[in-house]
């Protein structure tokens, strides 16, 4: 939940939220109008939360519309809105002037402007505490109070003067130096938040009676919902909403784990895939204080293709519980922005730049780990709190074993908070151990991805030197005639050989008929590589079920053995056009024997021609 020092912009999503704001007679009124998505918005947003807390602009009340959510289209047009940011300023519900931009010289130049033409500037003598045109009414109880009271003469210019150097608000001066009679320096400490009681709740303009303040407090929270501050927007592919936005400042902004495009899997356990955003509000909005799940598949996990290569396997989906905030009566979650765009296609990426496996279960395990800790610590200083209560009801019953008992309890208190302590480094230190085997296991991925991309250069250095070769010796070599005879195409002398049936039988591997075993690298289309082994007599068919097992991925895919130790980045065409073999449906019938894949092959997934 955001902190009080953060900002004082309030949220405006309702009209009755903005006739309130206009309601406002004691300071000037900044309106904020701001679309998700308007980088000048979002460049200006920030500086706009940052100026609403200096202390400069305390008779300044600040407010934010966004027009994209609840009735902010509304409220914008109400006010002649034709672009954002556009920001206005008012006093007494009266417009004072409008700035269109973003620029914070101008934007300071007109808050120091309207504040001192709204200021009230007497001969030194003030009539009513806050300037009103309501006169001064006698509050005792005999004619003989009253008439002292209206006696009383008003505050000195110089000692109203001397509080406003100090940086106070004038009508909040005017009102201390009253209470204290002209008191200057007991005026300043109640201003600071010193003296009594009474005097801090007069002066923050509460009811002192507490009961009264939290039930008219909870009066005005009754039947209303707020949100967590994240905007959701329909998917073209109808798989589940997107994130389309995060207010500053927010629960979902202080998580720092939403991104734009994030997909949203499930809310509070229910499954949303397939919902539209409209049908998202009861499940995000509630009661202020409560909190909600929120199940999502970071973009950086999304892949093409959606179900089996989606993004959607339980490794990348992240949980978080977020508490709903009171000044977010909306969630952004029917907010209008653009689709969410997302590559249809995606590049294959490198194996290094990939995230591996662990990582969400080690990011997990640190979470789980730090809820631990936090609940202990906590069950701990509630088990003192209780054990020191025990330890003063002793002394109070019983003067003569007082001090022995508060001795017991404070051991007790001191032997529960090191066993909380213990636990809390225990957990520490496990969510230690295992980063540090995370570690080790991507040290070693990356080192064997070394080894074989080397390997790789090394058998398409040998592949060049072969094709020069062949290429610079002719058909007329006794190496060409004995390939010629051999595969019995009846080449005769002075004709030229086929580069590519050359390049084939140069590098196929003669395949022994007693292999009793197979290994089979599959290289899906993602870059993620299958490795599996099967006996020389499977089928065919069983390992494309295997790499593929839905109908509907078979029916569009199949199986593709390149030519070795090829790549697209040195014979691109050569790779794509002419590959060594495209398996159909009438080679799945095949075993690993007969199509001259064992003792072991390389296969890539391709499109079916």
């Amino acid at each position: 939940m955001a902190s009080a020092n953060t900002s004082r912009v309030r949220i405006i999503t309702t009209f009755n939220q903005y006739e309130s704001a206009m309601s406002d007679t004691n300071s000037v009124v900044v309106i904020l109008y701001t679309a998700p998505g308007c980088p000048h918005c979002n460049r200006f947003l920030p500086q706009y939360n940052s100026i609403s807390i200096e202390s400069a602009w305390n008779n300044i009340s600040f407010y934010n519309v966004n027009i994209m959510s609840g009735d902010g289209l509304g409220i914008a047009r109400r006010n002649n809105v034709g672009g954002v940011p556009h920001t206005s300023f008012y006093s007494r519900a009266k417009k004072l002037g409008d700035m269109r931009g973003d620029s914070i010289s101008e934007f300071r130049k007109l808050l120091a402007k309207h504040l001192q033409d709204r200021t009230f500037v007497g001969a030194g003598y003030v009539l009513g505490s806050s300037a009103n045109s309501e006169p001064p009414r006698a509050m005792g109880n005999s004619r003989e109070e009253n008439a002292k009271k209206l006696e009383k003469k008003s505050v000195p210019a110089h000692k109203i003067e001397a509080l406003e150097g100090m940086g106070f608000e004038r009508s909040k001066a005017i009102a201390a130096l009253q209470r204290t009679e002209g008191d200057v320096d007991q005026a300043a400490d109640i201003l600071l938040g010193g003296g009594s009681a009474q005097d801090k709740a007069w002066i923050a303009g509460v009811s002192i009676d507490t009961e009264a303040s939290d039930a008219q407090r909870r009066e005005l929270e009754q039947g209303r919902k707020c949100g967590i501050g994240l905007g959701l927007v329909d998917h073209w592919d109808n798989t589940g909403p997107r994130v389309s936005d995060v207010v500053p400042y927010s629960p979902s902004a202080e998580a720092k784990i939403f991104n734009k495009g994030d997909k949203i899997v499930a809310i509070d356990g229910v499954d949303v895939r397939g919902f539209r955003v409209d049908q998202l509000k009861n499940l995000i909005l509630g009661a202020p204080g409560t909190q909600v799940e929120i199940s999502f598949v970071p973009v950086s996990h999304l892949r093409w293709g959606g179900g089996l290569l989606g993004g959607n396997d339980s490794k990348d989906i992240v949980k978080v519980i977020l508490t709903r905030e009171v000044r977010l009566d909306t969630c952004l979650a029917g907010a209008r922005g653009k689709d969410v765009k997302t590559q249809t296609m995606k590049k294959r990426e490198e194996p290094a730049s990939a995230k591996p496996a662990w990582y969400s279960t080690v990011w997990q395990d640190i979470k789980s780990g730090s809820e631990r800790m936090s609940k202990n610590l906590e069950n701990g200083f509630k088990s003192a709190g209780d054990k020191i209560e025990e330890a003063g009801s002793a002394i109070g019953k019983s003067a003569s074993n007082g001090w022995e008992k508060t001795s017991k309890g404070a051991k007790e208190v001191a032997k529960s908070i090191n066993e909380s302590t213990a636990s809390a480094s225990e957990t520490m230190t496990e969510a230690g151990e295992k980063i540090k085997e995370a570690v080790v296991v991507d040290t070693a991925a990356r080192k064997r991805i070394a080894v074989e991309t080397a390997e790789l250069e090394e058998e398409n250095r040998l592949l060049r030197e072969r094709l020069n070769q062949a290429a610079s010796s002719g058909s007329n070599t006794p190496s060409a005639k004995s390939d010629g005879s051999r595969r019995g195409d009846g080449c005769q002398e002075g004709e030229s050989t086929d580069i590519r049936s050359f390049a084939a039988e140069s590098f196929s591997t003669a395949k022994s008929p007693n292999v009793p075993e197979c290994s089979i690298r599959v290289r899906m289309t993602d870059g993620t590589v299958i490795e599996k082994s099967f006996p020389s007599s499977t089928k065919l068919k069983k390992v494309v079920e295997s790499v593929l097992p839905s109908d509907d991925l078979r029916e569009e895919w199949t199986l593709m053995l390149p030519w070795p130790p090829m790549s697209p980045r040195d014979f691109p065409d050569l790779l794509l056009r002419y590959p060594r073999k495209i398996f159909g449906d009438e080679d799945l019938d095949k075993t690993l024997l007969e199509a001259s894949l064992a003792p072991a092959a390389t296969m890539n997934v391709t499109k079916r021609r």
